[in-house]
Parts: structure tokens; C-alpha cells; sequence
């Protein structure tokens, strides 16, 4: 007995990400890192749970708690949810790929472009708001293929949608470029406002809003110190002219997403006119993430991942759009993809305890922890600070 053709691309698909997921597990098994200091306050977080934090929503805080009951509280457990997370994500970007083209090759392709992104394998080293952020990016993304696909039973699209925006809210304040690119499609789409100006549409805003309601009356209760934190990381009170700035964000995009990928993505905004409306939609909620922080980066400064929300619509976009008679491009894209990720990790694995090196911070925290554990010890009623 045959197996289908489908069949036999989804197994295929599902081995792929098995063995990528196995592959970072035991990297990280190997590069034997301590926690970075974000990852150590995330898992304190955990042990301590609340509707929001000083300087991030809550949910990261629920996954680490849920992952360590599972596995403990050792670095290989907490960590291992990046690569759970991603790996899901690679999955659904493949099905919405599939949902927009019905075909599989594409589809796989859209997957793999994500599953080995230069920026994905780097994420995977360690964990953070990124993961899921991503995560419901690209659930985001399959519930609004599945509003403009379906002619009947929208509303259970969109009650998913308003799910996924607002579990990507309370992972990462990032998610609401997501709102601002939908927006965006509605003035300068003209027909995408038949699939968002509706009552349905302002339904999936106000069930947002009731699922995100305790994450605002905690930061009601605690002066909006999230929202402060991230207006002070970003800032906004001293703005000013920073070229240098703008050009190492937007050179820190290409080589994130991928050299090769990066640019034939970003061409299509000289085609913009001539891609289907759905495509077009994608296509801003990719786009319009990175025009924001590359502003933000102009006149003050940005993180490279503050834009990385459009990632797996840069996926599904890139995928759904490339002809796919020109298979040289999708190798070439592919190619790019493993060759700067097997770098990647060359580099990590050969350059330790140089200041370029990624981790030059914390390969030593253990050692410097015993020490400082020790002095500790000697003296009674005394604390530790540090910067």
C-alpha cells in the first residue's frame, strides 16, 4: 500500500523538524551554557507567578513554570522550550503556506526557511519572549489566510485570530505591530477592508482586550511599569539623529531572516501592486515591523529582534509568492539559509572566551557564583549587588 503524496511531504516535514529539534537539543546539551542573566530572571519569574513583570508580560513566565514541573529547573529543561516552540511554528507556517498554494514543495520550503533561519538556530541557544511571540505570529498569520480563504464560518477564524494576538501580546509587547500592520492593509488595501471593517473584525479587538484585561490591571496596579520599561529600553526621551544606528538594524535584518531570502522579499515592494490582496496583507505584516523599529532605530536605538514579529509572515510570504519553476532560487535561498547557521554555530563552538564571542558574559557564571557564594559565607548579615 502507497502512502498519498501529502502524506508522504508532511512525514517528511515532521522529520525534518524532529531532527533539527534533536540537533539544538544536543547543542545545548554540549555548549553547556549557564543561564544568561535575562534567562535566570525569566526563570525566577516562574517560581513566581504573576499577571505581568517588571520588564516583560507574563506568559513566557507560565511556559518555563509548566516546562520545568515537567523536566526540573536545570538549563537543558528551561531551554528546551525554544526549540519546542520554533519547531511548532515551522509546522504551522508549512500548513499556512499549504492553505494559501496547495503545494507541498513550496510549503516545505516556507518551513525549512524558518526552521534554519540564521536568527531561529541562534534563538534556540536559549530562551525568551522571542519563541513564542513567533509562535503566535504564525498562528496570526494561518487565521488570517483561513478569513480571507473561507467565504462562510469566518467568525471561528476570528475568535482563533483574537486568541493568537493576544497570547502573542502577553508573550511580547511586540505583538501589536501584528494590530498596526492589520490597520495598515485596511487604509492602503481597499479590498481588504470587506475582510476587516466588520463586526466580527471588532469582536476579535474586544476579546483581545478581555484576554489581555489582567496583564493591564496589573500594570495599572504597578504605574505601568512594563510599559515605562520598554519606552526607557527604546529611548524616547532622548531622540536624536543616529544614522550608524539605523544601517546595523537593517543590515542586522538581512542577516537574521537570510541574505538571499531577505532581498527577494523586500523587492516585492516595487511589485507591491500587482500581488494579490491576501499576499499583500502578509507581505505589511512582514514589512511594517521593521519600517517602525527601523525609525525608532534613526533617532534613537533598537535591539535587532525587535522587528523579528513579521518573521514567519516573511516565510509564508516569500514561499507563497517565489515561482516555483525556478527551483534554483528556492535552493539558493536554502542554501544560504544552512550555510550562515552552520557559521553560526562554528563560530560559537571555536571562538570561546573572546569578547566577540556571543556568550563572553556568562560561560563563567558558575565559577564566578562559587566564589562569590563562598565570601558569602564567611561574613554574616551581608548582601551581594551588582549592576
Amino acid at each position: 500500500m502507497f502512502l498519498h503524496k501529502n502524506h508522504l511531504s508532511i512525514y517528511l516535514l515532521f522529520s525534518i523538524a524532529l531532527i533539527l529539534f534533536i540537533f539544538k537539543l544536543l547543542f545545548n546539551y554540549y555548549l553547556a551554557l549557564p543561564l544568561h542573566f535575562d534567562e535566570a530572571q525569566y526563570w525566577d519569574w516562574s517560581r513566581n507567578l504573576d499577571w505581568g513583570y517588571f520588564s516583560k508580560p507574563p506568559f513566557l513566565a507560565f511556559l518555563i513554570k509548566t516546562i520545568t514541573i515537567t523536566c526540573g529547573d536545570t538549563e537543558n529543561c528551561i531551554r528546551s522550550l525554544s526549540p519546542i516552540l520554533h519547531s511548532f511554528t515551522g509546522v504551522i507556517i508549512y500548513y499556512t503556506v499549504y492553505t494559501i498554494t496547495r503545494n507541498q514543495y513550496t510549503s516545505i520550503f516556507g518551513s525549512l526557511l524558518y526552521l534554519i533561519m540564521p536568527g531561529v538556530i541562534f534563538s534556540s541557544l536559549f530562551i525568551s519572549t522571542d519563541a513564542p511571540l513567533l509562535l503566535f505570529s504564525s498562528l496570526s498569520a494561518l487565521f488570517i489566510v483561513k478569513i480571507f480563504n473561507n467565504k462562510n464560518n469566518k467568525s471561528i477564524y476570528f475568535f482563533f485570530l483574537s486568541i493568537s494576538l493576544a497570547f502573542g501580546i502577553l508573550s511580547k509587547y511586540a505583538a501589536l505591530y501584528m494590530l498596526i500592520s492589520i490597520f495598515t492593509s485596511i487604509i492602503f488595501i481597499r479590498e481588504s477592508t470587506k475582510f476587516f471593517i466588520n463586526t466580527k473584525f471588532l469582536l476579535c479587538i474586544l476579546g483581545i482586550i478581555i484576554i489581555i484585561a489582567p496583564n493591564i490591571n496589573w500594570n495599572l496596579q504597578n504605574n505601568f511599569v512594563t510599559f515605562s520599561h520598554t519606552a526607557s529600553n527604546a529611548n524616547l526621551k532622548g531622540l536624536q539623529l543616529n544614522i550608524h544606528s539605523a544601517i546595523f538594524f537593517f543590515a542586522s535584518q538581512i542577516f537574521i531572516f537570510g541574505i538571499i531570502p531577505f532581498v527577494l522579499t523586500f523587492k516585492n515592494i516595487i511589485n507591491f501592486k500587482n500581488i494579490k490582496v491576501l499576499q499583500k496583507v502578509v507581505f505589511l505584516n512582514f514589512l511594517i515591523p521593521i519600517i517602525l523599529v527601523l525609525f525608532l532605530a534613526t533617532f534613537s536605538r533598537a535591539n535587532s529582534n525587535w522587528a523579528v514579529v513579521g518573521y514567519p509572515f516573511g516565510c509564508i510570504f516569500l514561499a507563497s509568492i517565489i515561482d516555483k519553476k525556478k527551483q534554483f532560487l528556492i535552493k539558493a535561498c536554502l542554501t544560504n539559509q544552512f550555510i550562515f547557521s552552520f557559521v553560526l554555530l562554528i563560530f560559537i563552538f571555536t571562538l570561546p572566551n573572546f569578547k566577540i564571542d556571543p556568550f563572553y558574559k556568562i560561560r563563567h557564571i558558575k565559577s564566578l557564583a562559587i566564589q562569590i557564594e563562598n565570601e558569602l559565607k564567611k561574613t554574616k548579615n551581608v548582601a551581594f549587588m551588582a549592576d
